[in-house]
């Protein structure tokens, strides 16, 4: 996957995602903030195994390290239980921001945009240090059936996909496709009615029976009517265990909040406002406090 290179790193290959360690891939959209000035402590806190892993020079690498490092047996060739993904990806972006503060970084942002993966379950982050004053990128996330996503993507990849985005501008989303892009993420209002809108969406899907896909991308890969995206809300966590035809429980993706600190609003149907209710995470832990 060739990407946009972070300020300051070279253009090769082994600087560029997907990242691997054993059986598990890694990827990263956004920086770490002046990562040159926590970089030799991220080093510190990792395992061997997972510093010698590094290739490259990038922040998305070292980051994928910390994760690698809170792992139990990470180099086992067994799959790993999704709670201990989430709390390897929870307790990594936690020492990041700790890193950040001890080194008086007050300035830019630190964005995470993360997607963790073992084969069976998948972890994905959509994070930013300065939100609401400054949103994380873009992110998508499509839970269709099967057999109509594999259409849709068969007929885009036949036409030549919908581009590598070298198109595209640097400016707000209008595109009429998605018009919830166009809804403003700078204040807690807007993210909690998606909160709503996803949970509301998935709690839908999961009672039909039918196979479904799920595919989280940071644009929407598809222009068909067929599929629909949904933005992932800003400081929040999807989670998903794929299963099988032997299974007879089938998993359906998650959305929780990813906080260190900032308060965020969670769906209630209950409140039609989250200044009603909210709740906030005192840490990267998962660890809930309503105020």
């Amino acid at each position: 996957h060739v990407r946009a290179a972070s300020p300051g790193s070279v253009v090769n290959r082994e600087n560029c995602h997907p990242f691997r360690f054993g059986r598990l891939i890694f990827q990263h959209n956004g920086h770490i903030e002046e990562f040159k000035l926590v970089k030799r402590k991220m080093i510190d806190m990792m395992t061997d195994e997972a510093f010698h892993n590094i290739q490259g020079g990038t922040d998305s690498e070292h980051f994928f390290a910390l994760i690698v490092t809170n792992l139990p047996d990470a180099s086992r060739t067994s799959p790993f239980s999704l709670s201990d993904l989430k709390r390897a990806v929870k307790k990594a972006t936690g020492q990041v921001l700790e890193l950040l503060e001890q080194a008086g970084v007050t300035g830019g942002f630190t964005s995470l945009n993360t997607m963790l993966t073992d084969g069976i379950s998948v972890v994905v982050t959509r994070f930013c240090d300065k939100y609401p004053a400054v949103p994380p990128p873009s992110l998508y996330f499509c839970y269709e059936r099967a057999d109509v996503v594999r259409p849709l993507l068969s007929a885009d990849a036949s036409s030549g996909g919908p581009g590598d985005g070298s198109d595209l501008k640097d400016q707000p989303e209008t595109d009429a496709k998605q018009p919830r892009m166009v809804r403003s993420e700078t204040d807690y209002d807007s993210t909690h009615e998606w909160w709503l809108d996803d949970d509301k969406a998935l709690s839908a899907a999961s009672v039909d029976p039918a196979w479904r896909s799920l595919i989280v991308s940071s644009e929407c890969l598809t222009e068909s009517h067929q599929a629909t995206w949904y933005p992932l809300p800003a400081q929040s966590m999807l989670t998903y265990k794929r299963g099988t035809e032997m299974q007879d429980h089938r998993y359906r993706p998650k959305i929780e909040p990813l906080s260190c600190g900032q308060p965020i609003a969670l769906p209630d149907p209950c409140c039609t406002s989250p200044k009603h209710k909210k709740q906030r995470s005192d840490n990267c832990t998962g660890h809930l406090e309503s105020t």
